[in-house]
């Protein structure tokens, strides 16, 4: 069994459409996808629209996805780092629907299924929280509550945006990266992962790097006047002057 994992599309459309083309040609049975669909990027309703075509068999919160209800009128900054969420909240909001925002808000920050014979939890974050998030430099305190309350499972998580592979105690934990904005390697492909399943003891890990066109994604930002372009392309490693 193939499983597809995807993580952090961050309304990349561009990015997203490129990853689900190589995802038709891997002979995909599933598609799970981690959160952070929405929020930081020029095209949260295409990423949505695009993401409800998927139609992943597990698709789950994302501490950005929870700002869309969260960060409301009621919501006033308190500081310049606030302030400038509030401005990447209202550019989404204002292209999504109420029942949109409620959808991605109301969704499970955490899941666990027995696909091929194995039992695998998917979290955003940790599996308690969206916003926590788990590295191979995690302390071993953190990493021993997680592990005991999985009893062994496999663990596939996003959030940091980071490519790893490790285990403890019995439980492997893997991140195969973000479809939209890399970790500190400032990687300019699209990125995901997948899971092929021969039985409970036999799993394979292949990690997916997908170009797409990311001058048309700067420009489309930068048309549209995003207010966080200058922050997405230096996650990119390119800086304005």
């Amino acid at each position: 069994m193939r499983i597809a994992i995807l993580s952090d599309v961050h309304a990349n459309a561009l990015a997203l459409e490129a990853v689900y083309a190589d995802i038709r040609s891997q002979r995909i049975d599933e598609v799970v996808f981690l959160g952070d669909l929405v929020m930081t990027g020029p095209r949260p309703r295409e990423a949505y629209s695009l993401m409800k075509e998927i139609n992943p068999v597990v698709w789950l919160q994302g501490n950005t996805d929870n700002w869309v209800e969260a960060i409301n009128g009621d919501f006033v900054p308190s500081t310049s780092k606030e302030e400038f969420i509030k401005s990447l909240n209202d550019f989404a909001c204002a292209r999504l629907g109420e029942a949109e925002r409620h959808d991605l808000a109301g969704r499970h920050i955490m899941q666990t299924l027995k696909l091929g014979g194995l039992d695998i939890a998917f979290c955003h974050g940790s599996p308690t929280s969206f916003s926590q998030g788990i590295l191979p430099d995690t302390p071993q305190d953190e990493l021993e509550v997680i592990a005991s309350s999985l009893g062994g499972s496999m663990l596939c998580c996003g959030h940091t945006h980071t490519r790893f592979f490790m285990e403890y105690k019995g439980t492997r934990i893997c991140n195969f990266g973000a479809v939209s904005m890399p970790g500190t390697d400032r990687c300019k492909s699209a990125r995901y992962g997948i899971l092929d399943i021969r039985n409970s003891d036999t799993v394979a890990w292949e990690c997916r790097d997908v170009l797409f066109d990311i001058d048309a994604f700067f420009l489309d930002m930068k048309q549209l006047k995003y207010p966080g372009l200058e922050m997405v392309r230096n996650k990119y490693g390119y800086y304005l002057v």
